[in-house]
């Protein structure tokens, strides 16, 4: 029996984040159902892209999507940053500061 960690159940739930498609609605749809319209995206998980000239510019999402956004973004800058200290020729902070005159 595999034993469901919080990293299977997190990959499991990401997969899924990435399935879903959002739905498209006008600025005007939005807000003459707006109150509709947040309780779909926020009890319903579904997304929203508020489109405005047949143009997406903003998106909805629930408080559970934008968590594992940013839980993406982090574990990325964490790569990236990892990435960088193995470079060579890399400033340490007390160097940087030392030649800014901070």
């Amino acid at each position: 029996m595999v034993r469901e960690t919080s990293d299977n159940v997190r990959r499991e739930h990401n997969v899924h984040l990435l399935e879903k498609t959002a739905m498209e609605m006008s600025m005007v749809e939005v807000r003459d159902n707006l109150a509709e319209v947040i309780n779909r995206v926020a009890y319903s998980g579904e997304r929203v892209v508020l489109k405005r000239h047949s143009k997406g510019v903003v998106a909805m999402v629930s408080m559970e999507d934008l968590k594992l956004l940013e839980e993406l973004e982090d574990r990325a800058d964490v790569k990236a940053a990892q990435k960088a200290r193995k470079e060579k020729g890399g400033v340490t902070l007390a160097q940087y500061r030392k030649k800014r005159g901070l």
